[in-house]
């Protein structure tokens, strides 16, 4: 009987071993799948980014104008490219103008402000969009004058664009642009890249 006993209690001993190392091997083979599931979706990740950078919208100004019409209100006339493969939703832009006449001449500036709406700008294409200033404080016939009778004006554009890409992300940029150059009424003042 005590030999049974015996049998027994190495018997069950060595099961439980056997059934303690099967735990850790099950253990650690759950360990390694979690690990290789997060590595996955770090993967999966990365080609998502990789995936929406390449097909994404990419906006950039080619060419910016300022003109001043014959009813003394400014305009700023905008061409822009969308060089992604994708469209631009809801484009839309805020922009602020300045005026000064040079040397130590009157200043004019509008107040920053968004047109309503936005339109979608096809992919691989270019777009023009103008708008007229319409200010709660126009530049007046006097100051006008002066504008067209002294040499040159500096003409500063700031102009933020807005707009979503096809996985529905807001983009939005500042773009500043600036002129030195003689005015006319309706006449278009190219302007140039700000970098300072």
């Amino acid at each position: 009987m005590a030999a049974a006993a015996v049998l027994t209690l190495v018997i069950t001993s060595l099961g439980t071993f056997f059934i303690w190392g099967q735990v850790r091997l099950t253990r650690k083979a759950v360990e390694e799948a979690v690990a290789g599931t997060e590595a996955t979706r770090e993967a999966n990740a990365i080609a998502r980014q990789t995936g929406e950078a390449q097909v994404r919208c990419y906006l950039s100004p080619k060419e910016v104008q300022f003109c001043i019409d014959n009813l003394a209100i400014p305009h700023v006339r905008m061409n822009f490219l969308n060089s992604g493969q994708s469209p631009a939703r809801n484009f839309r832009w805020v922009f602020q103008v300045r005026v000064k006449v040079m040397p130590d001449g009157w200043d004019w500036e509008n107040q920053p402000r968004e047109p309503g709406g936005g339109r979608d700008i096809p992919a691989q294409q270019e777009e023009t969009v103008e708008l007229a200033i319409v200010d709660e404080k126009p530049i007046s016939q006097g100051n006008l004058s002066d504008l067209l009778l002294e040499p040159e004006a500096r003409i500063t554009v700031s102009i933020k664009a807005i707009w979503d890409d096809v996985f529905g992300t807001e983009w939005s940029e500042t773009w500043l642009f600036q002129a030195t150059a003689a005015t006319g009424v309706d006449v278009y003042v190219a302007m140039f890249p700000d970098f300072t």
